[in-house]
């Protein structure tokens, strides 16, 4: 096992984690359909989250010429699928079968602290680009990124919700042009 290998082994198990619990409130969502209003904004943000666990285990890859690690450099790799795993379970309520549940409430009831979180995503992208990657700090893909930080930010602050709805449908629109500019295939 080389040194990439033995980092991506805790980086999949944490992406992993953060996959089953998105699985896992899909599922509850299904199974409790009859007592749970769904609420279509909350269903793309965690479409979306789901998207960028899958997308940033495949990005990873870019790293797998470094050949040392060191501890700072790991943190920052942890980083990354961290955020992703505490959004995936900030992205659902506690489902008891039997309560009522409105997951409009509960986004807007959480908004702030939700994407507030998920701002440091993209930024952690861009530290992530400086370190590994040696991308330029004025870039496109930062551009991009920083993009995505002030519409995060927009959305933790405001609770109107054709804000929302815009930026829900914009972000993900953009994010898939992103996604298809900027991450590559995996080649040996």
């Amino acid at each position: 096992m080389d040194a990439f290998e033995y980092v991506m082994v805790i980086v999949s198990i944490i992406t992993g984690l953060g996959l089953s619990t998105i699985l896992t409130g899909i599922g509850e969502l299904i199974q409790g359909r009859k007592i749970i209003r769904v609420y279509g904004i909350h269903l793309i943000w965690v479409g979306f989250i789901f998207l960028l666990q899958v997308e940033l285990w495949w990005v990873w890859w870019e790293l797998r010429s470094r050949i040392e690690w060191d501890l700072p450099s790991f943190f920052l790799l942890l980083l990354h699928p961290i955020v992703l795993y505490v959004l995936s379970i900030m992205a659902f309520p506690n489902i008891s079968l039997g309560d009522e549940v409105d997951l409009k409430q509960y986004y807007y009831d959480n908004r702030a602290w939700f994407f507030g979180v998920f701002s440091l995503y993209p930024a952690l992208n861009i530290v992530r680009d400086q370190v590994f990657l040696a991308v330029p700090i004025f870039s496109v893909r930062h551009l991009f990124l920083a993009c995505f930080i002030a519409i995060t930010l927009l959305l933790a602050w405001t609770g109107k919700r054709w804000v929302h709805w815009y930026a829900a449908y914009t972000t993900v629109s953009v994010a898939l042009v992103y996604m298809y500019m900027f991450v590559g295939g995996i080649t040996d």
